[in-house]
């Protein structure tokens, strides 16, 4: 007779420890995420008063194009702008923090670009140039052109004719 290997010293219970510490792992996960909810909730309203008064003061017509963009995005495409509007109100702080880097990254732009707030396009920079006459090169006609002679048949040893020169022959 075979005998398996069968161990009788293990406990009836062995296998709830690991379903416990697994329970009690996403509970403990739970209570953090929910702290962690509460605490950002509680900043989300300075923050967003904070960041939308940065943007106004840095560039007020950041503000205003997003929310034209909104009406105008309500106008052709309702489901799109109605969804976008209330994303914009239950992610305020976020999209006032959006608005208030977008309009420092601008004025950034503006200072870069040009010394004195003004883009480049505005600026009106002239490019010297040259008058040329207009018929300054002169090309035989085209119904008038005259038959090519056969190309001349050159020899190996000649160094001083290449196949780049021939094309002028």
């Amino acid at each position: 007779m075979i005998q398996g290997n069968i161990n009788s010293n293990r406990s009836p219970l062995g296998g709830l420890v690991p379903l416990v510490m697994f329970v009690g792992f996403f509970i403990l996960l739970y209570f953090i995420a929910t702290g962690i909810f509460k605490i950002v909730s509680a900043l989300a309203i300075p923050i967003a008063v904070v960041a939308i008064i940065i943007a106004a003061v840095i560039d007020y017509t950041v503000i205003t194009d997003y929310f034209k963009y909104i009406i105008d995005l309500v106008k052709r495409k309702p489901v799109r702008g109605i969804g976008l509007g209330v994303l914009t109100v239950f992610a305020f702080p976020l999209v006032f923090s959006f608005l208030a880097f977008k309009a420092y990254m601008r004025k950034k732009i503006k200072t870069m670009v040009g010394g004195d707030g003004e883009a480049v396009a505005q600026k009106e920079e002239f490019t010297e140039y040259e008058e040329v006459e207009e018929d300054f090169l002169e090309l035989e006609d085209i119904d008038r052109a005259q038959p090519q002679s056969e190309p001349q048949t050159r020899r190996r040893d000649d160094s001083s004719t290449d196949d780049y020169e021939d094309l002028f022959n």
